[in-house]
């Protein structure tokens, strides 16, 4: 019997110590990410294949990709802090430019594209 009690407080002990081991591990986030949805001006309808690019604006660095079918993008990894220039080009529209995104530690920034089309 006592031993079957000092089995299951060191079996309880072991699995304490594991949570607050691994605790920090989820408090490590250095970056943030920068997402949003490009759509047409015109009928607010999606617009996939649009280069999406941010650039942090006090040190240069560029981060860039492409929406994908529902017009959504997805910028992770990103400096923390800013501001960003978010530019988005696709050809038929014209290039919209986006300033003064600021990104937080582990969030994710929404930016919001609207293309209208080229004359």
């Amino acid at each position: 019997m006592f031993v079957r009690r000092c089995n299951v407080f060191g079996l309880a002990l072991a699995m304490v110590a594991l949570m607050f081991m691994t605790t920090p591990i989820f408090g490590q986030a250095t970056t943030g990410s920068i997402a949003g949805t490009v759509v047409s001006d015109a009928d607010n309808s999606a617009l996939p294949g649009v280069t999406v690019e941010a650039v942090h604006t006090p040190t240069g660095t560029r981060y860039s990709t492409v929406s994908g079918g529902s017009g959504r993008f997805t910028i992770p990894n990103v400096r923390v802090g800013g501001p960003y220039k978010v530019t988005a080009t696709l050809e038929g529209f014209r290039t919209a430019d986006i300033g003064n995104v600021e990104v937080g530690l582990g969030a994710t920034s929404e930016v919001p594209v609207r293309l209208k089309l080229a004359q």
